[in-house]
């Protein structure tokens, strides 16, 4: 298996987003049966693509940097990455939830970061570069981060989602999947990662999954497309970020194995 992953890189890496999804979908829809939380359902949703995540990370035998040194000496790489903990705040009033709420939500939040940045940043981005060392880290990060925006189009499983607004998920997640890729090259720390990709989810469901207040605004796709653009054009500093470090890495002939 592990060899197969690595003679057809591009392959792999779409099956084994495939499966990893196939799976979460298919936990949430089993856990309907006894809760309908949607806490509950994303937990335990979360928690599989996870426990997938660390296998994928064990089949591969590939070496995931949680933490080092560089990180010490440049650390303000990470402030671009922070400062999106508050987008989801601008235009959003707060609801504080129940603590039993902000348990589950808490949990499922590090789940979700821990697991995409796992296996998209960790396990599938070291394995488009191994095996195509010739073709760039650029280039790894880049296919990548496209797979990450791509994988939002399993949003349309979900019963409210309209395309507009999964294809503006689809944008924004690319952008953000190039900017969290080349900080990691950068610091070769995966962990402070992984806690801001959580923390931006949690408040993503702080302000969306408990507030219910009712907004009056305008309904249909392009309307919630025009909703969500300012999204867009915010994440996109996370990508000339991103590009800007990579090529800065490039001139100083940083390497990252």
């Amino acid at each position: 298996m592990r060899g197969f992953c690595f003679r057809h890189p591009l392959f792999s890496s779409l099956l084994l987003l495939s499966v990893s999804i196939g799976l979460q979908q298919y936990s949430s829809f089993l856990a309907s049966f006894w809760s309908d939380a949607a806490l509950d359902r994303k937990l335990i949703e979360n928690s599989v693509g996870a426990l997938f995540s660390l296998w994928v990370l064990l089949m591969l035998r590939v070496r995931i940097y949680w933490w080092s040194d560089q990180l010490v000496r440049q650390s303000y790489l990470l402030l671009l990455p922070m400062s999106y903990l508050l987008v989801n705040f601008l235009g959003e009033a707060l609801v504080w939830p129940t603590w039993s709420q902000l348990f589950l939500m808490t949990g499922e939040s590090l789940l979700s970061g821990f697991l995409e940045e796992v296996l998209l940043r960790g396990c599938i981005l070291m394995l488009i570069f191994r095996a195509m060392p010739e073709q760039g880290l650029l280039r790894a990060v880049l296919l990548s981060s496209l797979m990450f925006g791509l994988a939002h189009w399993a949003n349309l499983l979900k019963v409210e989602a309209d395309w507009i607004t999964v294809l503006a998920q689809v944008i924004y997640g690319f952008f953000i999947g190039v900017g969290f890729a080349a900080v990691y090259v950068r610091t070769c720390a995966l962990m402070p990662l992984i806690l801001i990709h959580g923390g931006i989810n949690m408040t993503d469901a702080l302000t969306q999954d408990i507030a219910t207040e009712a907004h009056d605004v305008a309904t249909g796709p392009w309307a919630d497309f025009v909703q969500i653009a300012p999204v867009i054009l915010l994440c996109l500093p996370l990508l000339i970020y991103g590009v800007f470090l990579l090529r800065l890495s490039q001139r100083r002939r940083l390497h990252f194995h």
